[in-house]
């Protein structure tokens, strides 16, 4: 009852659910970096934590960077606390192997994810690539219709001139004999006169 009104209940069950476990960079760095390769001592320590606990297999959901410390979830930094109690010459050749094995799997993970991204460019490429030919073909096509229909009312409109110009024709033909037919008919009738 009274760890209940006081909150040490609460403040445990805070812990357990967040990162009570918390060791400084420096502690992990100062105690593995010599013996490791210098590609991994080239590592800053946030850095080198962070490789140090993804090759001994803690998942990255169970482990967070802070500035100066790494934390962990209940019972997960436990790992790291039992290699600090090894022998280094024991610990050393594990890390190295486990370190190297992280790496390997870093630089396949860059690969699939550059074969990933190459995938998905690909198909918004040709997703892309269809809808230009679409638009293309049907502004084309649309053109093409556009070329037809000024040549059409062209060829219309010609032959609409072309009509009256025959009509036309026509009509003067048809005066011209009516004024023939009648001074004809005038000639006869002058004669018969």
């Amino acid at each position: 009852s009274q760890l209940r009104c006081s909150g040490t209940i609460d403040a445990v069950q805070l812990m357990a659910g967040a990162y009570p476990t918390r060791i400084p960079f420096a502690a992990i760095y100062e105690r593995y970096a010599p013996q490791m390769p210098e590609f991994v001592r080239a590592l800053e320590p946030p850095h080198f934590c962070e490789a140090l606990a993804l090759a001994l297999d803690i998942d990255a959901s169970h482990f967070r960077l802070g500035r100066t410390k790494i934390f962990f979830r209940a019972g997960k930094g436990e790992v790291l606390e039992r290699l600090a109690e090894r022998d280094l010459s024991e610990v050393v050749p594990m890390l190295l192997e486990k370190i190297t094995q992280w790496e390997a799997r870093k630089v396949a993970t860059l690969q699939l994810q550059q074969i990933a991204r190459t995938f998905v460019q690909r198909a918004l490429y040709k997703k892309k690539r269809t809808a230009l030919l679409a638009i293309q073909h049907q502004r084309r096509t649309q053109m093409v219709y556009i070329d037809y229909r000024k040549r059409h009312l062209a060829w219309l409109a010609r032959r609409e001139r072309e009509e009256a110009e025959r009509r036309q024709r026509e009509a003067e033909e048809r005066r011209r004999l009516e004024e023939e037919a009648q001074r004809q008919l005038e000639e006869e009738r002058r004669r018969q006169a």
